[in-house]
């Protein structure tokens, strides 16, 4: 008898939906493809027949059609037509080896422009679980994520520059080299490649790969077309008794392996192509550090197209080389890396077959689920969001059972960066909650700087205009409003950092408060984010304020209470002189509260809002509180980036994970803070208050 499942229909209705889509994901992952005709290959291809060629239907890449012979053979259609037009052979009097020629020399021209053709038909691995060599075979993370991203850059003409983020079992190291050894056997003559493992045994497998890959390869492939070679020349060869260069004759080629143990060994000198493996288990000794290692093997490596700098490995915890290069590529200002990273459940390996009723019963318990922390329902569901089959996830709830926790498990089988790098137990805020937070993300409607009579002082202030300048520090979601004279609108907190492109940023972070008035949420409407000397840092935020209706202004004071020689030369005596300045021309600066015997003492306040032990607990809980609640609206990237790697330490104290920062998050923890507990709710101010609305310095700083 068939189990019945209890379900209302709309739950049926969105467990059939859920079901067609695992079925298109699960479609698109197992899709016939065939390297050797190219249907369903990497790229965009046309269609090109030719009924006497060994394949007679193939899909070319689109790079292959504007080659002259692609285009003859093509008009002819077939290869007796093009011998008979170009060559005046005619039918009776050819024989195989001209067509063999002619067919030698279009899988050349194919083989350049078709790198899955090329791997397929010449290179050869040795297969995970042991037997004879086999045909390399591009999987589809190879295909749908990692020959796409290196052929982006290719094709455009730029120089390669990638950083891989891999889990395991599915080849992303042996792709790169092989792609690497295409270039070098296709495109360039004396283009010389670098490896660089963390160890000997490594550098021996890498050696060992290409020895095979050199083995199958074809010596007419080796030299150029219509060049003459012999059967019994050497492919390859030690480079003037080299133990870690091998050295190919025919291209002009070196081929060299170096390991991070031994830094001599890992310098470019002549290198065009880079590939540092496993570059996150790279340690850092006295005299010897990763960066300095990648800086001896890339420093030869021109800024030119076909050049590749490659950094790849498996995450092992963060505060690492290569975790602070990721951060980099992945945050808003970038770096010169593509950042890849292939989850566990696009590999081919991780999916379990199931049942019709299995298939809709996990559904329906994924849907039941998703809001529940019992059962890994948010994190099963999460999974389901980020494009995993019911297949997939059927094997994770499997897998997971053998697991001592979901942290190891998350480590192992990471569906995206924050997982592979990090303990998803040390970081602050919830995951799911931040994805709900950056549904508001988007790019700022404005882009450019606030410019008055001068850079400081009161003439700064004076003809204030915005610029656009797609190049600008200043980035605006929603200009201010005018329209209406609301009190205690618009508040600008300031958090301030280093002049040097090395030191932390300053941010001056505006929040617009207004519907706040209804219960509805704040929203952060402008950021300027940057390096600059502190004096014009403080006038550029006494711009902002007095552009976004004279709204109250914080400086996060712990830089002026202490001297930080990086932050500013004179220490913090000198900015708060600055901020004594401002003071005398902008009326709403926040200063924190006196106490009777400072203001019996004549005291000069303080201004600011002062992070320490004690307040900063107080504006995290809060922050959390409010990504908890969905309470603001967030539009910026980078702020949601910063969300995703705030830790508490070991200690207990909050803070960025190492390599990472938290300028943008410090802002809205102080302006959220302040927002819910200082400062009154907006106000609507009619004519009859508009007059007596004057705001003073001790009055906000005494709420």
């Amino acid at each position: 008898m068939r189990k019945k499942l209890d379900i209302t229909k709309k739950e049926a209705d969105k467990v059939y939906s859920m079901i067609k889509e695992s079925d298109e994901r699960m479609r698109r992952k197992y899709a016939a493809w065939d390297p050797m005709t190219g249907a369903g290959s990497v790229g965009e291809r046309f269609v090109f027949e030719i009924p006497d060629f060994p394949i007679p239907k193939q899909f070319l890449p689109m790079e292959m059609k504007d080659d002259s012979m692609v285009v003859e053979l093509g008009k002819c259609g077939s290869i007796e037509k093009f011998l008979k037009k170009n060559f005046r052979i005619d039918k009776e009097d050819i024989t195989q080896d001209i067509r063999d020629t002619v067919i030698r020399k279009f899988i050349r021209i194919r083989a350049k422009y078709d790198f899955p053709f090329w791997a397929y038909m010449f290179a050869y691995i040795k297969p995970k679980k042991g037997g004879e060599d086999i045909r390399f075979r591009l999987n589809y993370p190879q295909r749908a994520i990692l020959v796409p991203a290196l052929e982006k850059m290719r094709l455009a003409g730029q120089p390669i520059r990638l950083i891989l983020l891999k889990a395991r079992q599915w080849g992303g190291s042996t792709c790169i080299q092989l792609y690497m050894a295409w270039i070098q056997m296709m495109w360039k003559k004396g283009w010389n490649s670098l490896v660089v493992s963390k160890e000997m045994q490594s550098t021996t497998e890498v050696k060992g790969m290409f020895t095979k890959f050199i083995k199958h390869y074809p010596l007419w492939m080796l030299h150029d077309d219509g060049e003459p070679f012999s059967e019994s020349e050497k492919k390859i060869m030690p480079f003037e008794g080299s133990i870690s260069i091998d050295y190919i004759p025919a291209r002009n080629a070196k081929i060299k392996t170096g390991t991070a143990t031994n830094p001599d060994s890992s310098r470019g000198g002549d290198t065009a192509m880079v590939h540092c493996t496993e570059i996150g288990l790279w340690k850092k000794t006295e005299g010897r550090s990763p960066e300095d290692i990648v800086q001896a093997a890339c420093s030869g490596v021109l800024l030119e197209p076909y050049t590749v700098i490659c950094y790849e490995s498996t995450a092992k915890g963060v505060g690492s080389f290569f975790h602070t290069e990721w951060v980099k590529a992945k945050s808003p200002e970038g770096s010169d890396k593509m950042p890849v990273f292939v989850p566990w459940f696009v590999i081919e390996l991780y999916d379990r077959k199931l049942k019709p009723l299995e298939k809709k019963e996990l559904a329906l318990e994924l849907l039941r689920n998703k809001d529940q922390t019992e059962k890994m329902g948010k994190y099963l569901w999460s999974l389901w969001e980020k494009g995993a089959s019911l297949e997939g996830i059927a094997w994770y709830i499997a897998e997971r059972k053998s697991k001592p926790n979901q942290s190891v498990m998350a480590s192992e089988y990471p569906s995206d960066d924050i997982e592979a790098f990090a303990n998803a137990g040390n970081l602050l805020f919830d995951s799911y909650l931040i994805d709900r937070l950056a549904r508001d993300v988007r790019e700022p409607s404005w882009i450019g700087d606030l410019v008055g009579g001068a850079l400081t002082g009161r003439l700064s202030l004076e003809n204030l205009t915005f610029q656009q300048d797609p190049n600008g520090k200043f980035k605006i979601w929603r200009k201010p409003d005018t329209t209406i004279d609301v009190r205690d609108r618009y508040l600008v907190v300031v958090d301030i950092g280093g002049r040097s492109a090395r030191s932390d940023w300053s941010v001056i972070y505006v929040l617009d408060r207004y519907w706040m008035m209804y219960g509805d949420k704040s929203e952060t409407v402008a950021e300027w984010y940057g390096h600059v000397r502190h004096d014009i840092l403080a006038w550029k935020a006494v711009q902002i304020a007095t552009y976004y209706c004279h709204a109250l202004l914080v400086f996060e004071s712990n830089t002026l209470e202490s001297r930080d020689n990086d932050r500013d030369t004179d220490g913090g005596n000198h900015f708060t002189y600055v901020l004594d300045e401002v003071a005398g021309e902008y009326d709403n600066l926040y200063a924190r509260e006196r106490s009777a015997e400072d203001i019996r003492d004549g005291r000069p306040r303080k201004w600011g809002f002062h992070t320490n032990v004690s307040t900063k607990l107080a504006l995290i809980d809060n922050l959390v509180k409010m990504v908890e609640e969905n309470a603001y609206i967030e539009h910026d990237a980078g702020c949601i980036n910063e969300y995703r790697s705030y830790e508490q330490k070991q200690d207990g104290s909050y803070g960025a994970i190492t390599g990472c920062h938290d300028d943008k998050l410090m802002t809205r923890g102080i302006a959220h803070y302040l927002s819910v507990y200082k400062i009154p709710l907006p106000k609507v101010m009619d004519d009859s208050t508009r007059l007596s609305a004057t705001r003073h310095v001790d009055n906000m700083a005494s709420f």
